[in-house]
């Protein structure tokens, strides 16, 4: 993700966007594709956005020299301009019809150097870890890819996106990105508790972190907002091929409004 403005670093240097901020006389990003090459990474995806011209020109296609930095990185480069800021989750969206196996979402804007196999088996998992109890298995149906209507009961609005499930942190975590053109982008990551028996769960979107913790109650899966325990999503119903989700606000003489429900039917 290289679309970045860098509103503080603009004090410095406003002629570049972020990711190209120079350290030791080489920007950032430099930094970060020789490194994806040291890992035999054999291609590489740019979303670009404010003075994206500027990476382009610098890098160029990554094979050979750049007609301004004069780089060869070693890597085939390709870019997509984002047009309007829309967040790490948001710019996903750009690669939905692109990324079909495994990938690495990398922020331009920082330096590391880590071994990624290690890495990627810590953080990765086909499937469930074997102590996590069957019982408190919540959320297992629902890895892979839906297609989702989020429907604003006020206004009766609808909105399609899609959310995408996998098991993470050797299978102890579910963890979601959930599109919703020119709505909201987002993840969540949900973390099995052995000691409560319930779900610590953070969702995350720009600007905003919300914490909830999941158990279930009856048939239903209810996940209680930690700062206002009014606030409950709730997973009514999930299924093989669908789901049904709701956001829900609970009244002052103890019943449930519900503000938006989504429905989700599996890709």
């Amino acid at each position: 993700m290289a679309g970045g403005r860098g509103k503080r670093i603009a004090s410095l240097d406003s002629s570049i966007p972020k990711p190209m901020f120079r350290l030791c006389g080489k920007p950032i990003l430099e930094y970060q594709l020789q490194w994806l090459k040291k890992q035999e990474i054999d291609e590489v995806i740019l979303v670009t956005g404010y003075l994206g011209h500027v990476i382009r020109e610098y890098f160029g296609d990554g094979t050979g020299a750049a007609p301004a930095g004069g780089k060869t990185i070693g890597i085939p480069l390709k870019y997509i301009n984002e047009e309007s800021p829309l967040g790490t989750a948001g710019a996903l969206y750009y690669l939905k019809d692109t990324m079909k196996e495994d990938f690495l979402l990398i922020n331009g804007d920082i330096i590391f150097d880590i071994d990624l196999e290690r890495f990627y088996k810590a953080l990765t998992s086909g499937k469930k870890n074997e102590v996590l109890p069957e019982e408190f298995d919540f959320f297992g149906k629902l890895i892979g890819s839906w297609n989702i209507d989020y429907v604003d009961n006020s206004t009766s609005h609808v909105i399609k996106g899609e959310w995408h499930f996998s098991w993470v942190l050797e299978g102890m975590a579910v963890q979601d990105v959930i599109i919703l053109p020119g709505f909201e982008y987002g993840t969540t990551l949900r973390v099995y508790n052995p000691d409560t028996h319930a779900w610590d769960v953070a969702y995350c979107y720009t600007g905003r972190i919300m914490r909830f913790e999941a158990r279930k109650q009856d048939d239903i899966i209810v996940l209680t907002n930690i700062e206002d325990e009014r606030r409950k999503w709730v997973f009514a119903k999930i299924e093989d091929e669908r789901f049904h989700w709701q956001d829900v606000t609970v009244t002052e003489d103890g019943e449930w409004d519900v503000k938006f429900d989504l429905y989700a039917r599996r890709i």
